[in-house]
């Protein structure tokens, strides 16, 4: 017993090791552009494996539907068997098809997924960079208020009122480095990485406004790439396949064919309105932009001022913090907006059949 004991403890110790090991190989700041993170993503995620595993499996059950059907019933007083054979066939291949189209929607999902949660770690460092410039200024202005307090300058409220700005500025902090670590935990999971890891994304997102010929061409792009509405016309397809060949009340069946075209329409004229209105909230996002940078551009020239004045002595260290916060402001302001327009441009793409990610 004690034999056994003491092997069991060395495999344990074994396994551990093992573990550690394992650990150890995965650096915690592996560099990782856009089409990497995809790619691992990809390589990763079990929705994608299942998907592809879908595929093969419809594709076996459409051979076996296939070898059942000996000819291709027209009408009449055909075999009800046959009848069988054949529809059983064709549902068989229709939903091999399906899954096909379901996996390219699986692996879409994912690049997707990454694409937002590549730019949510982007938005959150920008985010924290933001708070702590933020608590420096409201650090050395505490600083200040004490000091004038002291030589008699300000009252005890002023410093109080300092005292709290600067503490809800460590609140601010605190509270973007915990949406920094949630960013990328989600992230990590998302790319097979522990959770503890700070990979360092080596992609950064551009501004670039939305460029477009023709606003009903893109409506048609989306209608035509549509996965969801290709799996309409096929049920139409299905529908008037009992219409024409099986025996089945032709009154009833109309109604079903009537139907499916109807659904049909409705889901081709809802994705023509899903490209105009996200086309139009872009061009929104594109008008903020312009105001933000132009915002940008006055609070760095307000700090061009100050910096001059702050080395000629005519500034105190305080004010000068105030301007350099204000331009992270304003560039905390731009990203948000640059991210925001990446993300719905991100969308449209998508919609419309275009490439994401550039393997």
């Amino acid at each position: 017993m004690r034999r056994v004991l003491t092997v069991s403890v060395g495999l344990i110790m074994l396994l551990s090791l093992g573990l550690s090991l394992a650990w150890a190989k995965e650096p915690a700041r592996p560099e990782l552009s856009l089409s990497e993170a995809a790619k691992r993503a990809l390589t990763a995620g079990s929705e994608v494996k299942v998907a592809k595993l879908n595929i093969d499996k419809t594709y076996e059950q459409r051979e076996d539907a296939a070898d059942l059907v000996k000819f291709t019933p027209t009408g009449g007083n055909v075999d009800p068997q046959a009848e069988a054979a054949f529809y059983g066939l064709v549902q068989s291949d229709l939903y091999w098809r399906i899954q096909k189209k379901d996996y390219e929607a699986k692996q879409d999902s994912v690049v997707f997924d990454v694409y937002q949660k590549y730019i949510g770690i982007l938005k959150a460092l920008e985010k924290v960079q933001t708070a702590e410039v933020a608590l420096s200024r409201d650090e050395e202005n505490l600083r200040v208020a004490g000091v004038a307090q002291r030589v008699g300058l300000v009252t005890a409220s002023v410093v109080i009122g300092a005292g709290a700005k600067e503490a809800a500025s460590k609140e601010n902090l605190a509270a973007a480095q915990e949406e920094l670590t949630k960013a990328y935990v989600s992230f990590n999971k998302l790319v097979d990485l522990w959770p503890e890891d700070r990979p360092v994304l080596t992609d950064k997102i551009f501004y670039s406004p939305l460029q477009i010929d023709n606003l009903d061409t893109e409506a048609a792009r989306a209608v035509e790439a549509s996965r969801d509405l290709w799996k309409l016309k096929q049920n139409i397809s299905i529908q008037k396949l009992d219409l024409n060949f099986f025996s089945k009340p032709y009154d009833i069946e109309k109604y079903d064919v009537d139907i499916a075209e109807l659904t049909s329409f409705e889901a081709e004229k809802k994705i023509k309105e899903l490209v105009r209105t996200l086309y139009h909230d872009i061009c929104t996002l594109e008008e903020q932009y312009a105001a933000a940078i132009q915002g940008l551009q006055a609070a760095e020239e307000a700090l061009r001022v100050t910096k001059v004045q702050y080395a000629v002595g005519m500034i105190t260290k305080a004010k000068l913090k105030e301007a350099e916060a204000a331009v992270f402001e304003a560039k905390n302001a731009v990203g948000a907006l640059t991210y925001q327009h990446a993300v719905l441009k991100a969308s449209f793409y998508q919609l419309t059949d275009r490439s994401l990610i550039v393997f």
